[in-house]
């Protein structure tokens, strides 16, 4: 009994948010279970960096979430989806309309900002992703929204020219690490002559001829992989450090006086600031725990903004029992004001419009729950199991 009243507390949360495109309304009857893996995580938010204000957030068991006012209120974009595990998302640059998603079942691709998905059939148990291993796993060519690589959950590279219907690996080693380690990131460079694919295995790189070679500043697991600048520097995370190069790899810098003292540095973002100072947003976690640093002196000093946290306890019922910030999934600048911060983790979604000395969690619409056809109403329990109830 306890249990359904967990789960019927969530639901009025999540009908209450007015989360799904049908009326509000309550379920008749018992709830019965309907497979394992629920609990509910936010893998990555994401905003757009063409459409001031639009802010993607990904659910590995709810699909995802649009908005277009910085996270105050998010609307689902589950339609075609064919599973709802997310974990990573990459836009077409000159139109981003243009969106490629990625789940342990395969890709999606949508043309209309996330209002509808089709399944790319030819990745389907072949090109898959799931929570934390794949966190930036994708990567659309800036010239041809068709051309794609993705990264996988068995250590490979592919590549499509023609929008998802044909793959093929990328080089002859495979896989690319060495012992089935998760592709977890991939970054094309502007010019498009090199690739770089990191891992819990380090980082390397490929020069479209045919083999690829080590890239990494050491043999640390690589977590987190992003570019920023005229000079197109290279940031990755590298144990308790932020590492960076701006030759390809060559020679690189690492981080001092990040204030970390257990744990690793699992996500970074770059962001110019007003005054042409580069501005980095590091995640760390430590097991459960977890919290945010900021530079604003492109990671020669550093600053803990984990504090002042403002709660949605009433949209969230995870807030009954946890308060804080838990292990970080994403963390982001905004496109249009670097000033604007987001990070999500294990258990909500925070945004700060100050710079990180205060957050607001942002959580409204988005609930661990999903309809598929307005009848039946799925919900995800952090026991790890999902339940269903027919609506009235």
């Amino acid at each position: 009994m306890a249990d359904h009243r967990k789960i019927a507390r969530v639901v009025f949360l999540f009908l209450a948010c007015g989360a799904t495109a049908f009326p509000a309304r309550e379920a008749a009857g018992s709830w019965e279970f309907a497979g394992w893996h629920g609990g509910g995580a936010y893998p990555a938010v994401v905003p757009d960096p063409k459409v001031r204000g639009r802010v993607y957030l990904l659910s590995d068991v709810a699909g995802l979430w649009r908005s277009d006012d910085r996270g105050d209120y998010w609307e689902s974009k589950t339609k075609g989806l064919r599973n709802l595990h997310c974990s990573s998302l990459a836009a077409f640059p000159a139109d981003t309309d243009i969106l490629y998603i990625g789940t342990p079942a395969g890709i999606h691709q949508s043309v209309d900002g996330g209002a509808s998905w089709r399944a790319l059939d030819s990745t389907q148990d072949k090109i898959r992703s799931r929570r934390r291993d794949s966190y930036r796993s994708l990567v659309v060519d800036p010239d041809d929204p068709d051309k794609v690589y993705a990264g996988t959950l068995s250590g490979e590279v592919y590549f499509t020219a023609d929008g998802g219907k044909t793959w093929s690996p990328l080089g002859a080693r495979s896989p690319l690490f060495g012992s089935d380690a998760p592709v977890r990131a991939v970054y094309l460079t502007r010019d498009k002559a090199h690739l770089f694919a990191a891992s819990n295995n380090g980082l390397r790189r490929y020069d479209f001829s045919g083999t690829w070679a080590g890239a990494g500043p050491g043999k640390s697991p690589v977590f987190d992989m992003t570019a920023h600048g005229p000079t197109e520097t290279i940031y990755v995370t590298d144990g308790k450090r932020v590492s960076w190069t701006r030759d390809l790899g060559a020679t690189w810098r690492s981080s001092s006086g990040l204030p970390l003292s257990n744990g690793k540095i699992l996500r970074i973002a770059v962001a110019g600031g007003a005054a042409g100072d580069v501005r980095l947003l590091a995640g760390w976690g430590d097991g459960w725990r977890g919290g945010a640093f900021l530079s604003a002196d492109g990671g020669t000093t550093w600053i803990d903004i984990s504090k002042n946290l403002h709660h949605d306890t009433a949209g969230n019922p995870t807030r009954a029992w946890k308060k804080g910030f838990t292990r970080p999934l994403s963390v982001a600048f905004d496109a249009f004001n670097p000033g604007t911060l987001y990070l999500s983790d294990l258990w909500g979604v925070w945004r700060s419009d100050d710079s990180g000395r205060t957050w607001h969690e942002k959580i409204k619409g988005a609930a661990m729950t999903f309809s598929p056809d307005g009848n039946e109403l799925y919900v995800a329990r952090y026991a790890g199991s999902v339940y269903k109830a027919r609506l009235r």
